[in-house]
């Protein structure tokens, strides 16, 4: 999906009116000229959707979460809280509906991720993806499609139904590799505060115990350990990853 960034971006339908501008403006080469335009400006813009595509592999955030993950910290707003022994996403009360402020945990890897950005940086939201026509996207549903479309030219596959109709990767599937990585990994309880399930019975209907090999990889990986006489801890060792919901107010922007 990182490596197809711009040919997503270049599926995603151009607003039919400022198209059609472009061609009167352009005359006969508007095709080509739009169609060059296109492409410098998907180049322009592909790092901020690498960026949000690394951060919801890491993080495990809902989209949403993710577009109203901001480094400040405001009341509106999740933000990134530093100030800890371990980093920490903070959810102030205005959020919750028990009326409390809550601190949740993050993994090393996306902390890792997140303190990759320079200190002068860590303003703002997290995640800026500049849409087709230079302007920051807010809206969740252009993000979630344009996201999709990623996938497709990626050609990333996560479901084909009966009808034999394919489901190409999103947002979500990128949340649930998340689960699904850290469910062998980590008890279920735990596993249930990393994916923010209020309750337990969604993580283990959907994360524990639904991936065999990875368990049996868990379990004679621990036995291999023990006959080699090495210490066996109660979960698994965590292998370095690459480091690259709740909704919130955003700002309307024309993206396409």
């Amino acid at each position: 999906m990182l490596a197809k960034v711009e040919a997503g971006l270049l599926a995603v339908k151009p607003d039919p009116g400022r198209q059609a501008k472009q061609k009167r403006q352009w005359g006969e080469a508007s095709k080509a000229a739009l169609l060059d335009a296109r492409k410098r400006q998907a180049a322009a813009v592909a790092e901020s959707w690498r960026h949000l595509l690394r951060g919801l592999y890491l993080s495990g955030l809902r989209l949403g979460e993710a577009l109203n993950l901001w480094w400040d910290d405001r009341p509106d707003r999740i933000s990134v809280d530093l100030s800890g022994r371990r980093p920490m996403f903070r959810i102030r009360a205005e959020l919750e509906k028990g009326g409390q402020d809550r601190l949740l945990p993050m993994t090393p890897d996306f902390a890792a991720f997140l303190l990759a950005t320079p200190e002068a940086e860590r303003r703002g939201p997290v995640f800026r993806p500049i849409g087709m026509r230079g302007q920051e996207c807010r809206q969740v549903d252009y993000v979630s499609k344009t996201i999709t479309d990623i996938g497709k030219a990626a050609g990333v596959k996560v479901n084909i139904d009966a009808r034999g109709k394919v489901k190409y990767a999103s947002a979500h599937d990128l949340r649930r590799a998340f689960g699904a990585r850290w469910a062998p990994r980590v008890m279920p309880a735990v596993l249930q505060q990393l994916m923010r399930h209020e309750s337990i019975e969604t993580t283990l209907k959907y994360y524990v115990g639904q991936n065999a090999e990875a368990t049996a990889d868990a379990v004679w990986n621990a036995w291999e350990e023990a006959q080699n006489g090495k210490s066996v801890s109660n979960s698994v060792s965590i292998q370095p990853q690459e480091a690259s919901g709740l909704e919130g107010p955003g700002t309307e922007t024309l993206c396409q």
